[in-house]
């Protein structure tokens, strides 16, 4: 006995005419006869009684019919249950990021492994208009942003976490070497930034809070895109000062040039 023959027998029942039920089940007449007395010679009953005009069930079909409808019911239930758990519980998650957020992404990876293990992260690196547009039109899920510039009221924002604005400087530098540094002590060094087009955030962050200390920056050469930090940092999470900020040793060269220059990282 197999699923498409009670689903046959059930479609003929409820049309009482082959043909129509062929038609309702996408397939030539023949196929539906075909399986319908194969059916019943399986079963050793007629289940239809058939002639040149009419069809209509035998009384052993009518008493067939009600469990051959409840075995079709059970497979869709079944396949909405699988189709349900499968949303909840074995879902990829399609997320846009940029490989400038360091391991931050790497730790709510880990997170969402040990607190969801049935769903996966499927992680796209792209550039910030690419991200937002794509979130728009369903590619992504959802995506990683620096601050809320371009993110327009259709889109859902969630804060997730705060970051600490640094500032690099040459290791030969006078200042280097300090706890602490006034933003106005670095007045006459250029400033190297990425341009406002790629990180409006942190470009405007920087000159307002170079405005707040009555500092007008001279910007010297554009940082490319999702430059190393610097060995030597300093931090510019308050207005107007710099203090310490731990960063990893490396083994690669330092990304600041040998002239004198202050760098603005996020």
């Amino acid at each position: 006995m197999e699923l498409r023959q009670l689903r046959y027998v059930v479609c003929v029942a409820d049309t009482l005419h082959f043909g129509q039920a062929a038609q309702r089940l996408h397939v030539v007449p023949s196929a539906v006869s075909q399986q319908v007395a194969r059916l019943e010679r399986e079963l050793g009953v007629s289940l239809f009684e058939r002639s040149s005009r009419t069809v209509r069930l035998t009384a052993a079909g009518t008493h067939f019919l009600p469990y051959a409808q409840r075995v079709l019911d059970a497979q869709d239930n079944a396949s909405d249950t699988i189709a349900l758990w499968q949303e909840t519980h074995a879902r990829t998650v399609v997320v846009g990021s940029s490989a400038g957020l360091g391991d931050r992404v790497g730790r709510i990876r880990a997170t969402l492994d040990r607190q969801e293990p049935t769903m996966s992260m499927d992680l796209r690196y792209l550039h910030r208009p690419e991200r937002l547009a794509q979130v728009r039109n369903g590619t992504l899920d959802a995506a990683f942003l620096r601050g809320e510039s371009g993110a327009s009221t259709e889109l859902d924002l969630t804060h997730v976490w705060d970051d600490e604005v640094v500032i690099g400087l040459p290791e030969a530098h006078p200042l280097a070497a300090d706890e602490d540094i006034d933003l106005g002590d670095l007045a006459e060094l250029p400033l190297r930034i990425v341009p406002r087009a790629q990180n409006p955030d942190l470009f405007d962050l920087v000159h307002h809070a170079c405005a707040r200390t009555g500092v007008a920056p001279v910007l010297g050469a554009a940082l490319p895109r999702w430059r190393r930090r610097s060995p030597r940092s300093r931090s510019a999470n308050q207005p107007g000062r710099c203090s310490t900020a731990p960063t990893p040793t490396s083994s690669r060269s330092p990304v600041l040039p040998s002239e004198a220059s202050a760098e603005a990282h996020c």
